[in-house]
């Protein structure tokens, strides 16, 4: 069995190099990068497939001799008949031994520049997701913990009171600051499934009633069907 017989599966192209940096061994993916058979490659001097040899064969030599992996974003591989494809070339040193390896040094992985943009890319958004996540994490944190007292304060009060109607006033604080707690546990879980159950519309609609009647002081004539039958909401 090929030592390389792992690197057969992998979509990115990827040869090995001796230390003459002669390739001998291409996987499938990059017969197809190169639309040359595997056979044809074995054998070829690396730095004749691309156009940038002096630059790409210094880094080549220092990552050989550093054991550092090479990074190059402005690899041109000349296409015989065609249009120079650009590629990235990551380069990396092989610290196996034994026979099956022979001089078998380093690894390239190649890849079109499109595709690598694109990696990039999704890699950048991967990291905003994970800021924004964090920074809403933080946010709900700092929120919660007002909440807390703003609730236990609106009950106190409402021990206090003997109006039916300021005791109205305690419970919007009271059912608000519910609100905004289960609005940061939902952003804390951003894949929660919807909870669909039976709602009242009356239930609703008091409640919208009670907010305008404690922010705007307006008051609503009701006028409610009580024969109206449940909904089904989230």
């Amino acid at each position: 069995m090929s030592p390389f017989s792992g690197l057969e599966l992998l979509a990115t192209a990827v040869v090995a190099l001796d230390e003459a940096l002669t390739v001998r061994f291409a996987n499938p993916a990059a017969e197809s990068l190169f639309a040359t058979p595997a056979k044809s490659l074995i054998g070829q001097p690396f730095l004749t497939l691309f156009s940038e040899r002096s630059e790409l064969e210094r880094s080549l030599a220092e990552a050989r001799s550093t054991h550092w992996d090479y990074s190059a974003q402005n690899v041109t591989y000349a296409r015989p008949g065609r249009e120079p494809l650009p590629l990235s070339c990551v380069v990396t040193r092989i610290d196996a031994t034994g026979a099956a390896y022979r001089d078998t040094v380093l690894l390239a992985e190649l890849r079109p520049i499109d595709q690598q943009l694109r990696q990039a890319r999704e890699d950048r958004l991967v990291l905003g997701q994970q800021s924004q996540r964090e920074l809403i994490r933080n946010l709900a944190h700092e929120i919660k913990n007002p909440l807390g007292g703003l609730r236990g304060s609106a009950q106190l009060l409402e021990r206090e009171l003997a109006s039916a109607e300021l005791r109205e006033y305690t419970q919007v604080i009271i059912k608000e600051a519910d609100r905004l707690q289960a609005l940061m546990d939902r952003m804390l879980t951003p894949h929660r499934t919807p909870q669909i159950e039976p709602v009242s519309i009356h239930e609703v609609l008091e409640r919208v009633r009670s907010l305008l009647r404690a922010e705007f002081g307006i008051e609503l004539r009701r006028d409610y069907d009580p024969s109206l039958s449940e909904l089904l909401g989230d």
